[in-house]
């Protein structure tokens, strides 16, 4: 699959060399931590197959994982994994796999504001393997990229970027009911020192999706059903970036509740049911509590 625009993380690394960092004038958001209904030292994981045309031709899954003083190791291009201690942070880590081999890892540790603290990224598409990471300090911003072991690197202004990876935790922590919910972004690009314009609106009324294992308490399923109904928000995502297309993503109006083996019962907010991409749709099969 030589050109495989899949979502975000494509827009970070695809078949040409880009990486983006969005900046934000975010002022909607609330803090996701107050959301989050996993444990401490565990973990959100949802998962989602990606389909084109109907057939499934990989997976994706998407973890929340809260820091709150432990340490993480995070990989890093020339100097093994990074290791972080650090209080009231966040671990997304989104990982896709292919049909055909095409990998794609992304690991970002941001704050409670959803603000980036480190980012690395890569992709393994038609045989070539493309890192970037990004550390992100008080004043500035230092991408590094890897392509056939030569490096790139770029200086950025730091305030108010964010790494794209983290607009979902961005979503899930603002307040999507609002009908003019809008967040507006500038994306870099190291290879021409552009500033992209990426925006992400909601778009238009409430749509119904099909999501699979969630169960919600006020609603009894048929025997042997599987699915349900629930009410989601559309979000547009569109970038003025000519190398990569518009998005759009559903995400759940209501908190939907999930039982796993040590809780019974956990509301989950704001879930991401569905994006839809080009010819890929990622649906949601999964979401494990721990």
């Amino acid at each position: 699959m030589k050109r495989v625009f899949l979502i975000i993380l494509i827009l970070v690394l695809c078949a040409m060399p880009i990486l983006f960092a969005a900046c934000s004038n975010v002022s909607q958001r609330s803090l996701l931590s107050t959301s989050y209904v996993c444990s401490d030292d565990g973990y959100e994981l949802f998962t989602y197959e990606v389909k084109k045309e109907g057939a499934v031709v990989g997976t994706m899954t998407m973890k929340f994982e809260p820091v709150k003083g432990r340490s993480v190791e995070l990989p890093s291009a020339e100097d093994g994994n990074k290791k972080f201690t650090l209080e009231n942070t966040t671990l997304l880590s989104t990982d896709v796999t292919m049909t055909n081999g095409d990998t794609i890892t992304s690991r970002v540790l941001h704050r409670s504001d959803c603000t980036p603290i480190y980012s690395y990224k890569e992709t393994k598409i038609g045989g070539v393997t493309k890192v970037m990471q990004v550390t992100y300090e008080s004043k500035y911003l230092y991408a590094d990229r890897y392509v056939d072991g030569e490096k790139t690197s770029h200086r950025h202004k730091s305030a108010n970027c964010y790494d794209n990876e983290s607009l979902y935790a961005i979503v899930r922590a603002s307040a999507i009911g609002e009908s003019s919910y809008s967040l507006s972004y500038t994306c870099l690009n190291p290879l021409t020192l552009n500033a992209d314009g990426m925006t992400v609106s909601r778009s238009g009324a409430t749509v119904e999706k099909e999501i699979p294992v969630l169960v919600p308490s006020e609603y009894e399923l048929p025997e042997g059903q599987e699915k349900y109904t629930t009410t989601c928000y559309p979000f547009t995502i569109s970038t003025d970036n000519k190398y990569a297309s518009s998005y759009t993503m559903y995400v759940t109006a209501k908190s939907q509740t999930i039982e796993n083996d040590k809780i019974n019962v956990k509301n989950v907010k704001k879930v991401i049911a569905s994006i839809v991409e080009g010819e890929y749709v990622y649906d949601l099969v999964n979401i494990e509590i721990k």
